[in-house]
């Protein structure tokens, strides 16, 4: 019998509180990627759970989250062993928000207003 190796499917998880910005990126996400798989959590500790429960390849994380803030859900992450690779997405420009979103081990920053040009290259940089 011939064996079918299935590619695993990609996954994005976007964390972010304000629900409007959060269904967008689900949707815009899921159109400009129709490969990738797209969850969605509103708070760092739904991203904990979640993250431990599908193993998302990438993780787009708001800084300032109810509960736990993006640093420290991205720090729990980690920590949990989970492999993926977190992208803080924030408005916030400030050099002390790109320092502390390294020491969370996040791989990139973007800011919200640049979003929409830059997330298909960070994307397209850590999904194949």
């Amino acid at each position: 019998m011939l064996q079918v190796n299935k590619k695993k499917q990609s996954r994005i998880l976007v964390v972010e509180d304000h629900k409007s910005l959060r269904e967008t990126l689900q949707d815009w996400l899921s159109f400009r990627f129709p490969d990738v798989e797209v969850d969605v959590a509103a708070t760092g500790e739904e991203a904990v759970t979640l993250s431990t429960r599908t193993n998302p390849d990438l993780i787009l994380m708001d800084i300032r989250l109810p509960g736990i803030d993006g640093f420290e859900a991205t720090r729990e992450i980690l920590k949990r062993g989970v492999q993926t690779e977190v992208i803080i997405i924030t408005n916030h420009n400030e050099e002390i928000y790109q320092q502390e979103s390294q020491n969370a081990g996040a791989r990139g920053f973007v800011l919200k207003r640049n979003i929409w040009e830059r997330l298909p290259v960070v994307i397209s940089t850590f999904i194949s």
